[in-house]
């Protein structure tokens, strides 16, 4: 049929300098555009001369005049004897808007082999996924006419089609999704881009770094094998603070002991844990290098504390921080010797500068409610922020989420009610 090549490959094993002239005959259609896509032709250690042509255009009955160059030139030996050529592919820009900010890339003082070159988009919410495309060759009518997309390794249902687009068979686009909400290809259009849209669901996707695949393909021949250009971009989501949770440390016993937290995602980056917190105190404030845990693995984290005498009624703060600076506050009060604990227990007295002021008793009363009251309308997390939700059973029903308001009332409200 009329099949066409994907690409024209030139070799030569000779260490003579210079180059070879040939004249081959290829399967792509004649008036076919190539280019040299290893830059070999455009090297001046390999074509000092400026002999390599790096573009070739296909003549009738497809034939085409080569230049390979040998593995030497009068620069020296290179060892790069070798050309490709091949049609030129879409080519544009891949970005998500909006971003409210963006990660920078690590500094120079960052190991190699940990260091990312290139900042980093960060969304909260819902997004747009656009690809832009433009003419690669701009005497080469083939521009794109399709492109695709997915995050990660695909097969999310990101354009509401009722499930993957291309099942697991499809060898080049398995898990990949259509764009639906703009699909705008330049091929077969008077305008000089093309516009690819897809709005993102940002709940659909996983909290943290996102890697986005986009595979722009070049109009061909339906039978022809399909060439095209890949996109990467990585977006990092951040809705919602990092979440951790103390490892349940039984009966916490003195002088010393070890609390490890654990982190439910990828997106906590370090955790800080401080101990009776003064009550007014901003605990995101008060996380510094000195009260930082130590990371014993990717998800745990662990500090030792001097926690006193049995009987003694302690308040373990515990702020996890992410790459964004988005930040959680817990608050863990117990008693040490194994005395239990009671969440809406967080007073001795409610009277600023009373000997336990804002140290637990074992005791729920009317102190604890007025204590809590003060601490809400002074807008303190350490305290006053409890729960996302005030619904029993709404995801992040318990998690402070670092927003003070009506939920984190009724949650304490309802525990108040409950006592211990």
């Amino acid at each position: 049929g009329g099949y066409a090549a994907n690409c024209l490959v030139g070799l030569s094993d000779s260490f003579a300098s210079g180059s070879v002239f040939l004249t081959v005959t290829t399967t792509f259609p004649p008036g076919t555009r190539l280019h040299e896509i290893t830059g070999n032709a455009a090297s001046p250690q390999v074509d000092p001369t400026n002999t390599i042509p790096e573009v070739l255009t296909v003549g009738a009955s497809g034939v085409v005049s080569i230049r390979v160059p040998h593995q030497a030139s009068s620069a020296g030996i290179h060892n790069r004897g070798y050309v490709v050529y091949a049609p030129a592919l879409p080519s544009g820009t891949l970005e998500d808007t909006p971003s409210v900010s963006e990660l920078p890339a690590d500094a120079g003082t960052t190991p190699p082999n940990r260091r990312r070159l290139t900042s980093i988009p960060v969304v909260t919410s819902d997004f747009t996924l656009r690809l832009t495309t433009t003419r690669a060759d701009p005497f080469d009518p083939a521009t794109d006419d399709f492109a695709a997309f997915r995050f990660g390794q695909g097969y999310i249902d990101l354009n509401n089609s009722g499930g993957p687009d291309y099942p697991y068979t499809n060898e080049i686009l398995g898990g990949f999704e259509n764009f639906v909400t703009t699909n705008q290809p330049l091929f077969g259009s008077a305008g000089s881009t093309g516009l690819y849209e897809q709005a993102i669901d940002a709940d659909l996707l996983p909290e943290g770094m996102n890697y986005i695949t986009v595979r722009a393909f070049r109009n061909r021949p339906s039978d022809n094998a399909p060439l095209f250009r890949e996109f990467r971009e990585v977006v990092y989501v951040d809705r919602v603070p990092p979440e951790v949770a103390l490892v349940d440390p039984g009966v916490v016993t003195g002088p010393q002991f070890t609390f490890r937290v654990r982190a439910a995602d990828r997106t906590t980056q370090r955790v800080h844990m401080l101990m009776d917190l003064p009550a007014g105190q901003d605990p995101i404030a008060a996380s510094t290098i000195f009260n930082q845990a130590t990371q014993t693995d990717r998800f745990d984290f662990e500090r030792i504390f001097n926690v006193g005498a049995n009987g003694t009624p302690r308040v373990l703060t515990i702020v996890a921080f992410e790459a964004t600076g988005n930040a959680s506050v817990t608050t863990y009060p117990f008693v040490v010797g194994g005395a239990p604990t009671c969440e809406p227990d967080l007073t001795t007295g409610a009277i600023a500068g009373q000997p336990g002021y804002g140290t637990p008793n074992g005791a729920v009363n009317n102190d604890d409610f007025f204590y809590f009251l003060a601490q809400f309308a002074a807008g303190n997390p350490g305290v006053a922020d409890l729960t996302t939700g005030a619904v029993p059973g709404q995801p992040g029903y318990g998690i402070p989420n670092g927003v003070i308001n009506n939920d984190d009332f009724f949650f304490y409200l309802t525990i108040f009610t409950v006592g211990c």
